[in-house]
């Protein structure tokens, strides 16, 4: 059996293959502040870039993610089935101290991260009139069978400190995902909030090991 193989991206530079998206969200909702891009990362950190998310949830259940197709050119073989552990690091200055509507802006976000066979693709379903996603990443605090709970993005402060504190997440359980017959699959990570207010993260670099089963 092959050894563990790990991949990892740093977004000092450039997006590294990585593309965001959102999802859980009404077309109606005014005012959400969605934003995604490299950037630099800001005063009073640290020098260089890092990959930017924003989001203003005004649905109770904003997500927020990042994906990334993996290949035979990285070494996938067609049909073969892989465990996967993540680590994500990344800035917040949101602390689980605070209160807001829906729960705390650093404990009631939380960040998942797993990978899945087929593309996860934003979609609007008519029955509620909400984008979604073709991901099972669980809801908020639960996970699901292509995403797991790292934790939640607190950066330990008191509240309304404004610190950007960098902060690792990793797995503490292991997913298991299966190429697809051309030897393709998809690495993904993202925020999935229960707080009604703004969350902002820099996404400073990811790491996913597989491992052939």
């Amino acid at each position: 059996m092959a050894a563990p193989r790990t991949y990892l991206y740093d977004f000092t530079s450039t997006a590294e293959g990585w593309s965001a998206d959102f999802a859980d969200y009404s077309p109606g909702s005014n005012d959400m502040q969605l934003q995604a891009r490299i950037a630099p990362l800001p005063p009073g950190t640290a020098n260089g870039n890092a990959y930017f998310m924003q989001g203003m949830n005004r649905s109770d259940d904003l997500y927020m993610f990042l994906k990334r197709r993996l290949g035979p050119a990285d070494g996938i073989t067609a049909g073969q089935r892989y465990s996967v552990q993540t680590s994500v690091t990344f800035w917040t200055n949101s602390s689980a101290e605070c209160f807001g509507v829906g729960g705390s802006p650093g404990g009631s976000v939380y960040l998942k991260a797993g990978a899945s066979t087929v593309e996860p693709r934003v979609y609007l379903d008519t029955a509620d009139n909400h984008f979604r996603v073709t991901l099972d990443k669980g809801n908020q605090s639960g996970g699901g069978t292509e995403a797991t709970v790292l934790g939640n993005i607190d950066n330990g402060l008191p509240c309304d400190s404004g610190n950007w504190v960098k902060v690792t997440r990793s797995s503490s359980t292991t997913l298991t995902v299966q190429a697809d017959a051309n030897g393709y699959l998809w690495l993904n990570t993202g925020t999935d909030s229960g707080y009604e207010g703004l969350t902002q993260l820099y996404y400073s670099s990811i790491s996913a090991t597989l491992t052939a089963r």
